[in-house]
């Protein structure tokens, strides 16, 4: 089973998959913590945004070293995961208020639907762009 368990998370798709499930609960963790401690002194604009630092640079340095294993320069690699955040952050917006406000979509379907869009497109983004190291290797280093 522990040789199953290993075969599994050779492959850099599982571990996105698994290692972005758990960035999304840390980031809700953070999330309820900022908000039960820092409001009604901060409010909501600035609890999303500490938030979304914090989650951000943890959703970096997780990927960087247990996705991708990157060994590249990390400013770079930090630059380009930021504006792909950015990025993926305001399509997401625009795509849910267009399908559910101009196409009148429900909306929880629609925040399922464009949420595993953009992981996928962020999931080559960043093999192609971000991490480049790691994807012209393939996965003949990933045992080191």
């Amino acid at each position: 089973m522990l040789q199953l368990i290993r075969k599994i998370w050779k492959r850099p798709g599982i571990r996105y998959l698994f290692i972005g499930s758990w960035n999304t609960v840390f980031g809700f963790i953070v999330f309820c913590i900022l908000r039960f401690v820092a409001m009604p002194p901060l409010n909501t604009f600035f609890v999303v945004t500490i938030t979304s630092v914090i989650s951000i640079s943890q959703s970096f340095l997780t990927q960087r070293k247990l996705v991708w294993r990157s060994k590249n320069a990390m400013r770079n690699e930090f630059l380009k995961f930021g504006c792909i955040a950015a990025l993926q952050y305001i399509a997401g917006l625009t795509l849910i208020i267009y399908l559910v406000d101009y196409k009148k979509f429900s909306l929880l379907p629609t925040q399922l639907a464009v949420s595993v869009i953009l992981v996928v497109v962020t999931f080559f983004i960043m093999r192609s762009w971000i991490f480049t190291s790691r994807a012209k290797d393939g996965d003949a280093n990933q045992s080191s």
